[in-house]
């Protein structure tokens, strides 16, 4: 059962004026809205999915461009959100604004006015409370968490906004697989069905200015940070073991049906992530259709290749941590799997027990 949380909202208007009392469930997500995209370009994703009898939720289709209203347009994002909560749906918007009407990176993330930390164990709420600055916006999720955002005084690039989210979840007890640019989160106004709870608006100030992303993470230490780019040697070598590859020239759609048995349409779309140890029912995975964009778990931050979705799969690494004997294994075994060809028997490498899994290699979102 979700902790109790007051229904009262305090909002501090532009002008320092205060309001505390109840709000309706559009006007939480107007203020939710004004507070994250009044002033900027772009679209916002608004994404709607019913939860089903087992628990899971069945997303609608994110490609239709009447999901994606100008930033700004509050009434017409009032109106989308409304009408899905009526329908009995759950719904998340996009913190970050797109340049075209496609969902995730797809969509091409403009630069960032806004960092957000998502916290799910309400024993971390206090760290939240004590935080300095004081988030600008803070969400009830439902669960007894919070999503808090604050504004930036300057856009940031992607890189940086999900650095700076990285460290403010890290220091907060936060979601470290919450902190990337393509994140949808759970609109204030709509209504968690898996806690059977609200989704409410629980602060919102308007008269703070916005605080410089150094600022907001002075001293925080990044607990992921990227790896150091490839040497150009390393991209040579890479380029040409991929142009003699034929494995990689499978579609994605096609190679999830074959190594994951999921049947994905051959347009692409989100999924569930089907990797054994990532156990989110959201359908956070998207696979591309063409196999130069490949696949990524924005729930799990990992995708790549359809090598690096064999190895996920079997509990061994990804991305540049699969490399030399370990990719040769994997390599053989997908030809195997797929009927390229048969791998010598001495090469076929035994499977790892469900319980078993292998450190994965940290690699930046593409």
């Amino acid at each position: 059962m979700a902790a109790h949380r007051p229904t009262r909202t305090r909002v501090i208007g532009p002008q320092g004026e205060l309001y505390e009392g109840r709000l309706s469930e559009d006007q939480q997500v107007a203020l939710w809205a004004r507070c994250l995209h009044q002033g900027t370009e772009g679209l916002v994703e608004v994404v709607a999915g019913r939860r089903q009898a087992d628990g899971s939720l069945r997303m609608r289709p994110r490609s239709k461009p009447e999901r994606f209203p100008p930033a700004g347009e509050i009434v017409a994002l009032v109106a989308l959100v409304r009408r899905h909560r009526r329908a009995g749906e759950e719904v998340f918007c996009t913190p970050l604004t797109r340049r075209q009407p496609r969902s995730g990176k797809a969509g091409d993330v403009l630069p960032a006015r806004v960092a957000w930390v998502d916290i799910d164990e309400p024993a971390a709420m206090e760290a939240l409370r004590r935080f300095r600055p004081l988030p600008h916006l803070v969400v009830y999720s439902g669960s007894g968490g919070a999503h808090a955002y604050w504004r930036l005084a300057q856009a940031i690039e992607g890189d940086q906004l999900e650095a700076t989210n990285r460290k403010l979840a890290h220091h907060l007890g936060g979601d470290l697989g919450c902190t990337d640019r393509a994140r949808i989160m759970r609109v204030a106004g709509s209504h968690n069905h898996k806690a059977d709870a609200p989704c409410r608006l629980a602060y919102c100030n308007l008269a703070t200015r916005p605080v410089p992303a150094p600022t907001l993470t002075a001293g925080l230490a990044d607990p992921a940070p990227p790896p150091p780019s490839p040497s150009a040697a390393e991209i040579r070598r890479h380029r040409a073991r991929m142009a003699a590859d034929d494995g990689v020239h499978i579609a994605p759609p096609a190679y999830f049906a074959g190594l994951a048995c999921v049947e994905v349409s051959d347009q692409g779309g989100h999924i569930p992530c089907p990797l054994p140890d990532h156990t989110e029912q959201l359908a956070s995975c998207m696979v591309y259709p063409d196999s130069g964009e490949g696949w990524w778990c924005y729930g799990c931050q990992r995708g790549g290749t359809i090598y690096d979705l064999a190895s996920l799969l079997d509990g061994g690494t990804w991305g540049r941590g699969l490399r030399g004997e370990e990719f040769a294994e994997v390599k053989e075994r997908v030809r195997h799997q797929l009927g390229l060809e048969a791998p010598p028997p001495e090469q076929t490498r035994p499977r790892r027990p469900a319980g078993q899994r292998a450190s994965a290699a940290a690699r930046p979102a593409s």
